[in-house]
């Protein structure tokens, strides 16, 4: 008996899976701005675990931990594995703990929160929900 061969409906057709959605600009370019902010974010821990500021509680392997974890989520946010979402969704949950109780104790004595509490507070979550909504937009 002879096998039969369904044929192709276009034999130019491309086989293998479907190439992913390309990421729209608006989306490339806050990717883009996120990774170069934990890059800036990593290099001044590094200048803070050589020399620490005086009055920083944190050690300097405190900083020297968050210099790792700065410039890794940076290349994440560049090549964005579907795994990212779970250590960045980590670190904002850690940031908004840290960063958010500095901003919220400064409201409640009456005072600005700082620049840098108020980007993290702010720009983390966004970053993650960005990359949330991309990921599962090309799946």
């Amino acid at each position: 008996m002879k096998d039969e061969q369904t044929p192709s409906a276009d034999p130019q057709a491309p086989r293998g899976p479907a190439p992913r959605a390309a990421t729209p600009p608006l989306l490339r370019a806050l990717f883009g701005l996120g990774s170069l902010a934990l890059l800036g974010t990593a290099a001044l821990h590094g200048a803070r675990a050589l020399a620490p500021p005086a009055g920083d509680d944190s050690s300097p392997q405190r900083h020297a931990i968050f210099v790792g974890i700065n410039a890794g989520l940076a290349l994440g946010l560049l090549l964005r594995p579907r795994w990212l979402a779970l250590p960045l969704g980590l670190l904002v949950l850690q940031q908004l703990g840290s960063h958010g109780s500095l901003a919220l104790a400064a409201l409640r004595a009456g005072a600005t929160p700082g620049l840098e509490d108020l980007s993290v507070v702010g720009g983390l979550p966004l970053l993650w929900g960005a990359l949330v909504w991309e990921l599962r937009r090309r799946s």
